[in-house]
């Protein structure tokens, strides 16, 4: 889910957008309508929805495992490797996509096939680097 709106800590006419996951047209639209009405003061429903403010929900698995249809299974982190955001699979890809700046990962390899992740996510036994 995308952060937008009034940057959190900042000006009060410091305006963001990110965290599209590969969603840039759609969010591009509702980027148009949501800042300017927070920038004119009008009430907008998706206001408390894509604020940078909210607080995400807790996960607690931090391992994803895929099964590849033939019986093989891989393990990974569930940790994206560029800002340590915490990866959700989207079924349409067969892909697991990072929420924090849309780096895309293989579904069964965990091999980094989109930025702006440089590396893949980390296997099983392998050392996850901290922030």
């Amino acid at each position: 889910m995308a952060f937008i709106g009034q940057n959190t800590g900042f000006d009060k006419n410091v305006y963001v957008s990110t965290g599209d996951s590969g969603n840039e047209l759609t969010h591009g639209v509702i980027v148009g309508r949501l800042i300017t009405d927070l920038m004119i003061g009008v009430q907008n429903p998706w206001a408390s929805l894509y604020s940078p403010s909210r607080k995400p929900k807790p996960r607690t698995i931090l391992e994803e495992i895929s099964e590849n249809g033939e019986g093989n299974i891989s393990k990974f982190s569930a940790i994206c490797p560029h800002m340590k955001g915490v990866v959700a699979w989207n079924a349409s890809e067969m892909s697991w996509d990072c929420p924090v700046h849309g780096s895309r990962f293989g579904g069964l390899t965990g091999k980094c096939v989109m930025g702006p992740a440089i590396r893949s996510l980390a296997t099983k036994g392998e050392a996850v680097e901290k922030a």
